[in-house]
């Protein structure tokens, strides 16, 4: 089983081009719980994890609505957030992708 603890979430920076305008950091979802997925079982701690995202310098939290069903029934939103001092929000995937069909 992965955890937060044996797997620390690692997060990769898109920094802006002008120096100054921030970055996009990207990670898996925080507080992923999947007992059956193909990279093997996770259960990971949400606390743990978006301590883990505003240590790292994160301002706000940006999630997929279909990612929530992988927090196996753990409340996310605005209300887990606030407590350490992030911000959250949901946007549809389908804001998240543009296939290839579409260039």
């Amino acid at each position: 089983m992965k955890t937060s603890v044996s797997h620390p979430l690692q997060i990769a920076a898109i920094v802006a081009g002008v120096p100054g305008l921030g970055r996009v950091g990207l990670t898996l979802c925080p507080g992923k719980y999947d007992p059956y997925a193909m990279s093997g079982a996770w259960d990971r701690d949400l606390a743990l994890d978006l301590d883990n995202i505003r240590d790292w310098g994160a301002a706000a939290i940006v999630i997929g609505q279909n990612r929530e069903s992988h927090l196996g029934g753990k409340c996310f939103g605005q209300e887990v957030c606030r407590p350490h001092y992030v911000s959250w929000r949901s946007i549809p995937s389908s804001c998240l992708v543009k296939k290839f069909s579409d260039a």
